[in-house]
């Protein structure tokens, strides 16, 4: 029997804590009988594409920059009563 590679070992159990391994596995273990294996890997691309289009890329910011995400509130009507940070 060939044996595993050192690396294989060390850091093979890395890839479930990466972006898209744990939402599969969210979905896998939230809502197990909704979606299939396929459904949960479709899924987590799809959030993963949305969540790397919204979020601009690190290398664009500089030391002590934060990127603030920010809504235009001159199209926004509040409710009665209600502020705009309730409904989010």
């Amino acid at each position: 029997m060939i044996k595993t590679p050192d690396c294989y070992n060390r850091y093979h159990s890395a890839q479930d804590r990466f972006l898209k391994a744990t939402l599969s596995n969210f979905f896998a273990r939230e809502f197990p009988k909704l979606f299939g294996p396929i459904m949960r890997e479709k899924l987590a691309e799809e959030l993963l594409a949305l969540v790397t289009a919204l979020y601009p890329e690190t290398n664009r910011l500089q030391p002590g920059q934060i990127f603030w995400n920010a809504c235009y509130l001159s199209d926004y009507v509040p409710a009665r009563g209600m502020i705009f940070f309730r409904m989010i």
